[in-house]
């Protein structure tokens, strides 16, 4: 019967475990569950809302794809070495990723208009901030003209 062989299945894997411990051979973890990082749950939070996939961000990073996974099971915080290129190709702030405190621009010498226009850009995603981009320079090139 099929309850029987997936009982016949579930002890031969349980035996084989064993086995494998008894003769020290480490075993992957198949029950990873997601570090509890809340620097980690900003970033992927942040890619989520601004359209980016893991695979641009490791990319623009210089690291392998597995990068992303490897953060999100392993305790350790080693992407914590490359939040200040994390947070520029997020167009957020490093404060932001480390706090959730999303800052407000410090240039004194920004009026109030340009200071929400950075905000505002920053909470765009990466294709509409290039999108935006566009319109403004290609107005600019033809009002220029």
């Amino acid at each position: 019967t099929k309850t029987g062989s997936n009982f016949i299945i579930a002890q031969i894997k349980a035996l084989s475990i064993a086995n494998r411990e008894k003769r020290g051979i480490k075993m992957r973890n198949t029950n990873r569950t997601v570090a509890d990082e809340p620097v980690l749950n900003r970033i992927l939070e942040t890619m989520k809302e601004k359209g980016v996939n893991q695979q641009d961000v490791a990319q623009y990073l210089g690291l392998g794809n597995g990068a992303f996974t490897k953060w999100k099971y392993d305790n350790g915080k080693s992407y914590m070495k490359h939040l200040n290129r994390i947070a520029e190709y997020l167009g957020v702030s490093r404060t932001y990723l480390l706090k959730g405190i999303n800052e407000v621009v410090k240039d004194e010498k920004l009026s109030e208009k340009e200071k929400r226009l950075v905000e505002v850009f920053r909470e765009l995603k990466i294709s509409e901030q290039d999108m935006f981009l566009r319109q403004i320079i290609g107005y600019r090139m033809t009002s220029e003209q």
